[in-house]
C-alpha cells in the first residue's frame, strides 16, 4: 500500500513537475554556462564599474566609518548556510561578472571576480585553451575560489587554483585601486587568498592559460613504493611545447 502510494505520487506530482521545470533548467544552464551573451566587457567599462566601487568606499569614509563594510551580495547567492544580517553594515554593490581581456599571445586572461568557473572553462575551451587548475563545480566564482580558498580540484604540479594566479586588482579601504602580483605589492598579493574580502574588494584577476585539445593522453606509471611515487610526482612530465609560465621538463624524467 505504501509503495503503491509513492508510485502514484511520482506519476501525479513528480513527473508533471519534471516536464515543466526540466526544459526551464536546461535553458537556464545554457544561458548561465554556455552562452557568451554579455559575458565579455571592455576595459573602459570595467574601469567605470570599479570607479563606482571607489565612490561607495569614499562615501563610507566621509560618513565617519561608523560601521564595517561588506558586499551587498544577497544571502541566497552564498554557498554557506550561515545567515548573516547585513543591515547593520555599510553595503557596497559590486556587479563585476564579465571577462575583460583575453591575450592569447601572452597566454593569460583577465576576468572579473563574479565570473563562474563553468563560464570561464567553456569560454576558453571553445578557443583551444584552458586554465592550469579547473575546479570541478561549475557554479564556483573566481572571486570565491580566491578569497575563500577554493580547495576543490588541485594539481601536484601547480597547487591550488589561487596559486596559479598572476595578479589581482583590489580596491582598498582608503579608496585606492591597487594591482598586485608576486613582483609588485607582493604582501597584498600573497594575503588575498583566504582573506574573505577583509583586506579589500577584489575587482579583477589575471590567470595564465594553457593550450587544450579535445582529448587528453594519459600514461599509466605504477609505483611499488612511497619513494617511487614521490619520484613520479616530482617529474613535471614532458611537453611538446612548454607554456610561458612553466619550465621545461627535467631530462632525468623518464
Amino acid at each position: 500500500m505504501f509503495l503503491a502510494l509513492h508510485i502514484i505520487l511520482l506519476q501525479v506530482v513528480a513527473f508533471p513537475l519534471f516536464m515543466i521545470f526540466g526544459p526551464i533548467i536546461r535553458i537556464w544552464r545554457y544561458i548561465s554556462l554556455e552562452s557568451e551573451f554579455w559575458l565579455e566587457t571592455s576595459l573602459k567599462r570595467h574601469e567605470k564599474e570599479v570607479g563606482k566601487i571607489v565612490e561607495q568606499v569614499k562615501v563610507w569614509i566621509q560618513s565617519g566609518r561608523g560601521s564595517k563594510m561588506t558586499t551587498a551580495r544577497p544571502g541566497w547567492k552564498n554557498i554557506s548556510l550561515t545567515k548573516t544580517d547585513k543591515s547593520k553594515y555599510f553595503q557596497v554593490h559590486i556587479g563585476l561578472d564579465r571577462i575583460i581581456t583575453w591575450k592569447e599571445n601572452e597566454e593569460s586572461i583577465t576576468v572579473e571576480p563574479g565570473v563562474i568557473i563553468g563560464q570561464l572553462s567553456r569560454y576558453l575551451f571553445k578557443r583551444g585553451w584552458t586554465i592550469p587548475v579547473v575546479p570541478e563545480l561549475d557554479s564556483l566564482s573566481i572571486g570565491g575560489l580566491i578569497c575563500g580558498v577554493g580547495i576543490e580540484s588541485s594539481s601536484h604540479k601547480r597547487g591550488l587554483f589561487h596559486e596559479t594566479v598572476l595578479s589581482y586588482e583590489v580596491v582598498l579601504a582608503d579608496g585606492s585601486v591597487v594591482t598586485c602580483s608576486k613582483d609588485k605589492e607582493s604582501d597584498l598579493f600573497h594575503a588575498m587568498p583566504g582573506s574573505f574580502a577583509t583586506i579589500g574588494f577584489l575587482t579583477a584577476v589575471t590567470i595564465p592559460i594553457i593550450p587544450a585539445k579535445r582529448f587528453v593522453k594519459l600514461n599509466y606509471r605504477p609505483a611499488s613504493s612511497i619513494a617511487g611515487l614521490n619520484s613520479l610526482l616530482s617529474c613535471p612530465g614532458l611537453r611538446l611545447k612548454p607554456t610561458m609560465y612553466e619550465k621545461r621538463a627535467s631530462d632525468k624524467c623518464a
